[in-house]
């Protein structure tokens, strides 16, 4: 599988020597050991953040690197001819250790500078402080400051780009425009050309464009005003016709060019109703070669209580942009290669996942390597990882034992992933057809779309969703189970699937199509509930009676005799069960513009408890994988697939902040009745010590594995027959 890693340029040491530059590929040597000869080995450098490298660039190779960076200030005695000598001894040094070939190149924030106080406080009277993280100044920026309309309130970073603003006419020597700009010159034909005019000097092999090029979106659902107004459909096409135009102009002028682009850190569906991105349009464009979904999960959780952009949240996130990417692939002759982001250190900010929390990095990497998306060509996964950052913020490269252990257990889990044949639990399914018609015919009603978000939430009480696919999928698919995406347009294909599996559709229930109402035994009764907090019950007797939660406009509904109800509140049922299908009309942020997780957001998570136990138990009377009810307080994730006929189990202790605390144990019984009936001994089989686990005992005639997962870590285990052939689980004949 690809491997492409990240690292801050100045770890190499300056002046660059080749004794740095072979010292830092032998340390991460590791790491691209088990590339193969069609996967993309790469080295992705941070040269201060900011694109002046770029658009700075005048066409000497003596120039000075304009870099405006405190931390880099020693490299601008360096000269452009200099960083080409830097890329040039990367490559050979590589070539020399058997690396080859290694594609090097930058990374570009859309921001016009990183300038900002995160973590500590300015000092009084001072413009920044001295302790400061960023402070990455642009001299683009100030010659170009039309080009940067949104406010930093949306980035977070500094202000950010729009590439669709025509440019003013300046009098800078450019390499490409020797004489400067006219008024109305386009940022991506400028960009592209200077690109390509660098490439002759500095043979960069990669670009990678990074945050708020996408989208500016970085924190919440917040349109690109700092409000809170979903996008009309003309706001998204034009948004994305400008990234399109950009990626096309970089490929047409370097079609060598690996070209990377990179997710906003939240949800498609955030993306696209507040950021504007439509990913399958611009995938479909067919111009980006890379998509890296920025799983930093636990940078956001653990560090900046962002659980919203959290572990589990992360994982539904790459999910569905994972379906969304391989819809658009169908529209490509090559297709966008998806790398999944695996957090080591970090070189700027104080947290350290690798040495904080090593067990919750070990979920992160085999989670995230069998994220699958469901085709009719069987399951998918990405093709790899970009891995960052491999330095901390003293500019110290990671140890080399630390090196060894990520690279021990990236490609035991990338080598399982290489090897799916199955995934075992419910899937996300995207409905662009439906979204699309809520932007079109509702543009200003948020109707409980979410359902990325809804999922990050479930998977916390033992949901084990794994893999998504699109609606557009699913008459080649054989589901077993399904989470739907508030399904408004009249889709036979995806009808014909309620209740007949185990399935939880999502979404304002006056929206929903009317088969799907039918099928639920529910009828909207024309009333909407406003948005508020609702004082709520649920069924379950170990919940809270009644709570406080945060709803979005809701519809009244009445319900059929046999219907079930999970969770309501004195003016509707807000969750409901018949047969194997539940519909919800789920909680939404108090605020959704904080991507934080504070209490007051949902109120209470007694909806989603209900939710993931409603799914359970329809995977229960289906002979499925389930759990026992998970309490609330003791949040636990399980996932399950087949690799290389062996039955895996992964289990996750992941919870930081009020809705759980990873620091205790977590006990979960696991019941897996489809595949323990077939076996005559059923033993778990941890990975990868071997050690193998017994059953605590059975249901009926159902199988029983009870576990407890140690403190901030997981488990990866095997389900083997002790009696049997122990790859197959089968019998012996």
């Amino acid at each position: 599988m690809d491997r492409v890693l990240e690292l801050d340029v100045d770890v190499i040491g300056v002046p660059p020597t080749r004794q740095g530059i072979r010292r830092t590929l032998e340390r991460l040597s590791p790491l691209w050991a088990t590339c193969g000869p069609d996967d993309v080995r790469g080295l992705v450098l941070n040269l201060g953040w900011v694109m002046d490298l770029v658009t700075e660039w005048s066409g000497d190779p003596s120039q000075r690197l304009p870099l405006r960076s405190r931390r880099l200030a020693d490299w601008t005695q360096l000269t452009y001819a200099d960083l080409g000598q830097l890329i040039r001894g990367l490559q050979e040094e590589a070539a020399a250790l058997g690396l080859d070939p290694l594609r090097v190149g930058p990374m570009f924030i859309g921001v016009g500078e990183f300038a900002t106080e995160i973590v500590r406080p300015p000092e009084q009277g001072a413009e920044t402080s001295s302790a400061a993280l960023y402070a990455e100044r642009s001299g683009w920026y100030e010659r170009h400051p039309e080009l940067f309309p949104v406010p930093t309130t949306v980035t977070l970073h500094g202000p950010g780009i729009d590439p669709s603003v025509p440019l003013r006419g300046d009098t800078y020597s450019y390499a490409t425009r020797p004489d400067g700009l006219v008024d109305g010159e386009t940022f991506p034909t400028l960009f592209a050309d200077q690109w390509r005019s660098l490439l002759e000097v500095v043979p960069f092999t990669l670009l990678h464009l990074r945050d708020e090029f996408t989208t500016p979106m970085h924190a919440g659902r917040m349109d690109h005003t700092g409000g809170s107004i979903p996008a009309t459909q003309a706001e998204i096409d034009s948004w994305t016709d400008g990234i399109v135009a950009l990626t096309v102009a970089i490929k047409r002028a370097t079609p060598e060019t690996l070209l990377i682009l990179y997710s906003s850190g939240l949800g498609p569906t955030a993306d696209l109703r507040f950021g504007r991105l439509d990913t399958h349009r611009l995938v479909a464009a067919g111009a980006v070669d890379v998509w890296i979904e920025q799983t930093w999960g636990g940078a956001w959780q653990d560090w900046w209580d962002a659980t919203w952009a959290g572990w589990t949240f992360q994982l539904a996130y790459l999910l569905t942009r994972g379906a969304i990417i391989a819809d658009a692939d169908r529209e490509r002759p090559i297709p966008c290669r998806r790398w999944k982001l695996i957090q080591a250190l970090d070189g700027w900010e104080p947290y350290d996942t690798f040495h904080d929390y090593p067990g919750k990095l070990r979920w992160g990497i085999w989670a995230f390597s069998h994220a699958a998306t469901l085709t009719a060509e069987g399951p998918a996964v990405a093709h790899g990882s970009y891995v960052a950052v491999l330095n901390d913020r003293t500019r110290t490269l990671m140890a080399e034992d630390d090196v060894r252990w990520l690279a021990r257990e990236l490609d035991a889990a990338e080598a399982s992933a290489a090897r799916l044949e199955a995934v075992v639990g419910p899937t996300l399914v995207h409905d662009r057809p439906s979204m699309r018609a809520l932007i079109e015919e509702r543009p200003d009603q948020h109707a409980s779309e979410w359902v990325e978000e809804y999922v990050g939430l479930l998977l916390k009480w033992g949901l084990p969703v794994l893999s998504a696919t699109t609606v557009g999928q699913l008459p080649t698919l054989d589901l077993r189970a399904a989470v739907l995406q508030v399904p408004v347009t009249e889709d036979h294909t995806r009808d014909a699937l309620l209740g007949e599996i185990p399935a939880l559709v999502t979404g304002r229930a006056d929206l929903l199509a009317a088969p799907v109402r039918r099928a639920a035994g529910i009828a909207a009764t024309g009333r909407l509930v406003d948005a508020g907090y609702t004082l709520g019950q649920a069924r379950s007797t170990d919940l809270r009676p009644k709570g406080w939660v945060s709803m979005p406009v809701h519809a009244q509904v009445v319900t059929e005799p046999d219907v079930r109800t999970w969770y309501g509140s004195s003016e509707t049922p807000m969750l409901t069960a018949r047969g194997s299908l539940s519909v919800w009309q789920p909680p939404d942020w108090a605020n959704p513009t904080n991507r934080q997780l504070p209490h007051y957001q949902l109120g209470g998570v007694e909806p989603h408890i209900e939710a993931a136990r409603a799914l359970h138990r329809a995977l229960e009377d289906a002979g499925q994988l389930h759990v026992q009810p998970v309490p609330a307080h003791t949040p636990v994730s399980l996932h399950a697939w087949r690799s290389d006929g062996v039955h895996h189990l992964l289990v996750g202790n992941l919870e930081s902040g009020w809705i759980g605390d990873a620091r205790h144990p977590r006990r979960m019984t696991i019941h897996w009745p489809e595949v323990t009936d077939r076996m005559r001994s059923p033993r778990l089989r941890t990975v990868p010590d071997g050690s193998q686990l017994r059953p605590s005992g059975t249901a009926g005639s159902d199988v029983v594995f009870e576990l407890e997962v140690e403190p901030e870590g997981c488990l990866v285990l095997q389900l083997i027959d002790t009696y049997g052939d122990a790859a197959s689980g089968r019998r012996p004949s």
